[in-house]
């Protein structure tokens, strides 16, 4: 993706696309290489707003990856749905009063 890397959370992960939590998500229409645990895959950046953007894979993953994905994700509520939202729905701070997280490997 231009600029560089951007340390994010990856969300609501398909076959077919994904929804990223970052500080600086990039434009729409930007193409780059998401990279996660042990897998990456090109993409394309579909939708963007204040720290998320949704992406767009040039190729389906597996289903195996997929799963693995899954299996492998933190279990339990996300910190996002504890957070507090402000009129938009965005997060801006977690039950402690600090700001959600936005530096965790995708």
């Amino acid at each position: 993706m231009p600029s560089g890397d951007r340390p994010g959370r990856l969300f609501d992960i398909s076959a077919t696309g994904a929804r990223l939590s970052t500080q600086v998500p990039p434009s729409p229409g930007s193409a780059g290489i998401l990279d996660w645990s042990l897998h990456e895959a090109f993409c394309k950046v579909t939708w963007s707003k204040p720290g998320m953007c949704g992406i767009v894979f040039d190729r389906p993953i597996s289903a195996e990856v997929l799963q693995e994905t899954i299996e492998k994700a933190p279990a339990g509520t996300r910190i996002i749905s504890a957070a507090h939202a402000n009129d938009a729905g965005e997060a801006t701070q977690d039950t402690h009063g600090n700001p959600p997280p936005a530096r965790l490997p995708c």
